[in-house]
């Protein structure tokens, strides 16, 4: 099955190309305000270079965030309106569960920590048991600082399952990496850099079950994971 991923939730955005489950080609690209005059064309640039024809596409994955509200809402205007041009099945994953996913590790805790800006980060914890992922808490906007607190609880919780490492990722640790040190101390473990953002091969693996399950989304009820409102939004309802 040839399937299309792309995530633009976060500044540096990912278009990756796969055929039943295995990477053919992936590209970033630096999303920054110019989403959509980005997206479409590093779509078409994936399918040139891996010598496919958007046609031949069966199945379409897109990262729904939490992350920047223009990103994740042109992200999934794309993605139904070419799941629907084609008629093929969309499937949406959290941008948060393929940042995880890239970082986590049997017996440990993980944290993606997504800069939210207002010096907040969009997080959840995952924990990795018997090669799947699991959330195990709600997606949330929160200060970096009360976010370490609430891991030292989470950990305090659950040391019976896990061992005493936490792996942080994501792009807030440019920001808020220190308080992460200063708060966990030697408990914590930062992934690699070039793991801190979504990569849709690895929204394309979490979501292959449901392609096979046929547990796809609604093109019409598929709608972003904000967690908190818009500015803009904000303004008007205060």
């Amino acid at each position: 099955m040839l399937i299309l991923g792309f995530d633009t939730s976060t500044p540096i955005g990912n278009v990756a190309l796969a055929k039943d489950n295995e990477l053919i080609i992936e590209e970033n690209l630096e999303i920054e305000r110019t989403h959509i005059e980005k997206l479409l064309p590093a779509i078409d640039s994936v399918l040139k270079r891996a010598k496919y024809d958007i046609t031949q596409v069966e199945g379409i994955v897109v990262g729904l965030g939490p992350g920047s509200f223009t990103g994740t809402r042109i992200g999934g205007t794309v993605a139904k309106g070419l799941a629907q041009s084609l008629d093929v099945k969309l499937v949406g994953v959290s941008s948060l569960d393929g940042i995880a996913f890239d970082s986590a590790r049997e017996n440990k805790l993980t944290c993606p920590v997504v800069d939210a800006r207002r010096k907040e980060v969009y997080s959840a914890v995952y924990c990795f048991e018997s090669n799947k992922l699991k959330r195990i808490s709600d997606y949330q906007v929160i200060a970096p600082s009360d976010l370490a607190d609430d891991l030292l609880s989470s950990f305090a919780s659950l040391k019976d399952r896990f061992n005493e490492d936490i792996i942080l990722t994501g792009n807030g640790l440019y920001v808020y990496k220190d308080i992460f040190i200063q708060k966990l101390g030697s408990k914590v473990i930062f992934s690699e850099e070039n793991k801190w953002f979504p990569k849709a091969f690895s929204l394309i693996k979490i979501a292959s079950d449901r392609f096979v399950s046929g547990k796809t989304d609604d093109i019409f009820q598929l709608v972003p994971i904000y967690v908190r409102l818009s500015d803009a939004r904000e303004k008007r309802e205060t």
